[in-house]
């Protein structure tokens, strides 16, 4: 289980705790679209992505959907319960298919009541995630569609820990908040320019520093807050 520990909020805690949480866990893949939550349904399991991507998005009554955020191994999913919160109003589902550590509700709420450690690193990952969401609320408002793309792909291939990675326009047309010829034109541009390569859903970052030149402040920004407290290894 030693790709359990890519997981930077596990990868914080001390050797024992790791290993209790480790006992607690499943190792799972999902492909991408996999529904792991519908929306008002009761949260039954926590996710740890190791190199895949979790999002939380909120459908909407005609039928369009619209992110609220996403998780990899910068975090996890079920965060929630640690509030107090049952149930969860948005839905859950894979975004990017690839390695998941799970384990039920109720373990990770005794492992959380018994270790002190796993607490104080869900709160911080907390603090990050509401940074993470504050930050894109301003960046969807602000920024143009090409700069929040190339934030957005810069920010899987953290996750993911690969210049290459299943992501189509569809799922990236939703990460943005726009429709998928606005991400055509984004993604030709950047191709354009030689960043990365796409083809039928494949992504290939090419120049890491030309695509990080083409993105937005806001990546930097929310990267240097998730380094502060959950270092990179």
């Amino acid at each position: 289980m030693a790709d359990l520990w890519t997981n930077r909020v596990l990868a914080a805690l001390p050797p024992h705790v790791r290993d209790d949480v480790a006992r607690s866990t499943q190792r799972e893949t999902f492909a991408p679209n996999r529904l792991l939550l519908e929306e008002d349904t009761p949260i039954t399991h926590v996710y740890f992505p190791v190199d895949g991507v979790i999002s939380v998005v909120g459908p909407m009554q005609e039928g369009s959907v619209a992110e609220s955020y996403t998780a990899g191994s910068d975090g996890f999913f079920g965060l929630d319960l640690l509030l107090g919160a049952k149930r969860l109003a948005q839905r859950v589902t894979c975004q990017v298919p690839g390695t998941f550590y799970s384990m039920t509700a109720e373990d990770f709420l005794t492992l959380a009541q018994r270790h002190e450690e796993l607490r104080r690193a869900a709160l911080l990952y907390a603090h990050c995630l509401m940074t993470l969401t504050a930050q894109s609320a301003a960046c969807n408002l602000l920024h143009p569609v090409d700069e929040r793309c190339a934030r957005w792909l810069l920010l899987v291939q953290d996750r993911v820990h690969s210049a290459q990675f299943t992501l189509t326009q569809e799922i990236l047309a939703t990460m943005l908040g726009v429709h998928r010829p606005s991400v055509s034109i984004a993604a030709g541009s950047l191709q354009k320019a030689g960043f990365i390569r796409y083809s039928r859903g494949r992504i290939t970052v090419v120049d890491r520093a030309g695509l990080e030149s083409s993105a937005c402040e806001c990546y930097r920004v929310v990267a240097d807050v998730f380094d502060r407290y959950f270092p990179r290894t």
